[in-house]
């Protein structure tokens, strides 16, 4: 017995000596993992949880923010909005105009599930305009919501667009606990000079219930719960332990995080009595601070039953790791010696092999019609078991693997050699025993399947081949995903003839570019678009540079997609000559830009043919073409932009220092720039909310109620010294204007100074 237990070790020592090393490093790394793993998992699991309480409140400070900037945009749509406009300037109130503005107002609020109401305040008359009250306008003094009117009252004290959180009471309820809600209200209005009151305002109140319900989504399946409070402790958003508006400044964890710098963190305090780990994140656009608490208890029952669970899984992955490596080792050992030492000399011979050396030649005979001669091709086609007859008719099917750029980044040479093996076998298994043929691997993206055309047949040969290129790209589709194209040639009586097949169906590939990936192309199809002569459409070309020149995008994009769409009945050789134009044309416009509007296009346009030139189809071509016209149109807005605000500027000065000129006006004005009056009134108003006329009144009225203020001269003196020719002009737009008569203001002022 122990004779034969030494001849066992001696025969394998070195399997013993393998096996013992393997294990021993197994209940190393398995000790020292569970060991390490069982000390340090609290902290671990503090820092996952830390993570997702973090990723928790992250979320939330998101979906606050986007409450703002939703709330702040829709606020933007009822400013701009005409009957709205209507009804916060207009000192008269009309009921169908009312109507209107309720009915918009409602479509508004229903395009956001988290907006409460809206409210549009008029303050030249002192109204509400709801779309919770059922009389639609409500006066000042009537109105429900008497904190609103206060915070109006009291604008000063508030930010623009910044959310107010309060309780909004009910209309028709009485005001107690049980009729209000939870909202927080976003105010715009326009900054009344000298502190005045507002003369209008739009309010938009968001539901504080829509924010919890975007909280509690975060909250299930945990123990923590999550609130909002602002920098004075105040809480913003409740939840079941902290109601809105409740002031709880005086608690420990919420001056720490107050008093914290950080934005984001973490730390345990006792929360109610009871141990916690709090977590915070600070949002700088709201000045909020959002905390969960979650119970010490619940993570450290969490995080104690994943130590144990992980030390009994290592026990028994130590156990049985053992177990199986001494059971398998053993018995697998042998086979698998064996199998690696046939796959060594498989790949030894895998370089020579006959399949290796039958596409070389196969390729040869494609690409160089002198490599093979024609007397030597039976005993070629002999020993490499070639299936193809000399003397039966051959046809080509060539294919391409679409958007083979992207393919070269995604896979690398081996796997893009499986994609095009897998492509040949299945074309292989496709023709089966009816069509005698071979697969030929070329290089980068192209594979050919070269078949014999029996006589009986050329009547039907193409729809079968169809079929199969159909079925083939289908497969390739559903397994690998790949999209291939395919070109078929014509049928060519003899195989001496293969070289120039191959090349007339290589150049009518490059028609994918037509009819873009997943084409079947066919030569007899082809033939007219090569037979016919094409003339460049010089005109049109200068129309469309003409049109990029003067900002009209949409007329170039036609002019530029009328000339594709013509070259599309003509040659690729056409296409090509059209797309060389094209891009020499988009480099003159570029640097005729660059002068003109000083400016710096990210293109680098001596690449610019090469990068189209790479691109597979025209679709692709025109989006790379439409996406420089609307590079060039947002310079030319933007330049635009620029001038306009320059011209504003100097229309504004001009004013200023011409207001007492009786004959200014916008004629004159625009005289000065060399343009029409309609024109400087539609840019000026565009800017400024007013038209010029209206802007050298308001100029006027202003110096007046100075004189009117500093001097005691006539008023209607100091009108005419203003500009006003007319007096009874000059009395009417006054009192339009600041709602009192000149002579009336005087003396208020003279009564103000007195006092």
């Amino acid at each position: 017995m122990k004779k034969l237990l030494y001849t066992y070790k001696r025969k394998n020592k070195m399997y013993i000596k393998l096996l013992m090393m393997i294990v021993f490093s197994i209940i190393l790394a398995i000790v020292l993992t569970s060991s390490i793993l069982y000390k340090s998992y609290e902290n671990f699991g503090l820092s996952m949880i830390h993570k997702y309480e973090s990723d928790k409140l992250a979320q939330t400070t998101y979906s606050a923010t986007y409450m703002k900037t939703s709330a702040s945009r829709l606020v933007m749509q009822l400013y701009v909005n005409r009957n709205i406009e209507k009804f916060m300037y207009n000192y008269s109130i009309d009921m169908l105009e009312v109507k209107t503005s309720i009915d918009e107002l409602i479509s508004y609020k229903a395009t956001g599930p988290f907006i409460h109401s809206i409210y549009i305040y008029n303050g030249k008359n002192n109204t509400f305009l709801t779309t919770i009250s059922s009389e639609g306008v409500e006066n000042n003094n009537d109105f429900f919501d008497k904190e609103l009117v206060e915070i109006l009252n009291n604008y000063q004290d508030y930010k623009i667009l910044y959310p107010i959180p309060r309780k909004s009471p009910m209309p028709l309820m009485p005001v107690d606990e049980n009729h209000y809600s939870n909202v927080y209200t976003f105010i715009y209005y326009t900054k009344p000079t000298n502190d005045k009151p507002l003369k209008s305002a739009i309010i938009v109140n968001v539901t504080e219930e829509w924010l919890q319900n975007m909280i509690k989504t975060m909250e299930i399946n945990t123990d923590g719960e999550i609130f909002i409070i602002n920098n004075e402790g105040v809480v913003v958003t409740g939840n079941n332990t902290y109601s809105m508006k409740s002031n709880i400044s005086d608690k420990r964890f919420v001056q720490k995080i107050l008093n914290s710098d950080k934005e984001t963190g973490y730390f345990l305090d006792k929360v109610d009595g009871k141990k916690s780990v709090i977590h915070y994140n600070k949002s700088n656009s709201l000045d909020w601070k959002f905390i969960s608490i979650t119970p010490y208890k619940s993570i450290k029952y969490k995080v104690s039953k994943m130590k144990y669970l992980t030390l009994l899984v290592c026990m028994f992955i130590l156990i049985l790791g053992i177990a199986c490596s001494i059971f398998m080792s053993h018995r697998l050992w042998k086979p698998i010696k064996k199998i690696l030492n046939k796959m060594n000399k498989l790949e030894k011979h895998k370089r020579e092999s006959t399949y290796v050396l039958k596409n070389r030649m196969l390729k040869a005979m494609l690409q160089n019609k002198n490599s093979v001669s024609i007397d030597n091709l039976d005993k070629l086609f002999n020993d490499f078991n070639i299936k193809l007859k000399r003397e039966t008719p051959i046809a080509l099917i060539l294919f391409k693997i679409d958007d083979f750029i992207e393919i070269k980044d995604k896979y690398n040479y081996k796997d893009r050699e499986v994609l095009k093996f897998a492509i040949m076998n299945i074309a292989s298994e496709m023709c089966g025993n009816k069509y005698n043929h071979e697969c030929i691997n070329l290089e980068e993206d192209n594979v050919v399947l070269i078949i014999n055309v029996e006589d009986n047949q050329l009547s039907f040969w193409l729809n079968d081949i169809r079929e199969i290129i159909e079925k083939v790209q289908s497969a390739m589709n559903e397994y690998f995903e790949l999209s291939i194209s395919a070109t078929i040639s014509s049928v060519s009586d003899e195989l001496s003839n293969i070289y120039y097949t191959y090349m007339d169906t290589l150049n009518n590939s490059q028609y994918r570019f037509y009819f873009g990936h997943m084409s079947i192309l066919y030569e007899d199809e082809l033939k007219e678009l090569e037979e016919k002569d094409y003339e460049y459409p010089v005109q049109k070309e200068q129309q469309m540079i003409d049109s990029l020149m003067l900002g009209k995008i949409k007329d170039a994009k036609f002019h530029y997609e009328e000339i594709i769409n013509e070259t599309l009945n003509y040659s690729y050789y056409s296409m090509n000559q059209v797309l060389l134009r094209m891009s020499l044309a988009m480099s003159k416009v570029f640097n005729r830009m660059e002068k003109n509007y000083h400016c710096k296009f990210p293109f680098n346009f001596n690449s610019l043919f090469t990068e189209i030139g790479q691109l597979e189809t025209i679709e692709k071509v025109n989006i790379k073409f439409l996406g420089f016209f609307d590079q060039i149109h947002m310079i030319i807005e933007e330049n635009k932009s620029i001038k306009h605000n320059q011209l504003i500027n100097e229309v504004i000065e001009m004013i200023n220092d011409n207001y007492k000129d009786i004959n200014l006006s916008v004629g004159i004005i625009a005289d000065k720039y060399n343009m029409t009056a309609n024109y400087l009134n539609r840019i000026f108003k565009k800017h400024t909310s007013v038209s010029v006329s209206q802007f050298i009144n308001r100029t006027r009225l202003t110096k007046i109620k100075a004189m009117l203020e500093t001097t005691s001269k006539p008023i209607s003196e100091i009108a005419e010294e203003c500009g006003f020719l007319n007096t009874s002009y000059f009395y009417t737009l006054f009192k339009k204007e600041y709602g009192i008569t000149a002579n009336g203001y005087r003396m208020k002022a003279k009564q103000e100074l007195n006092r």
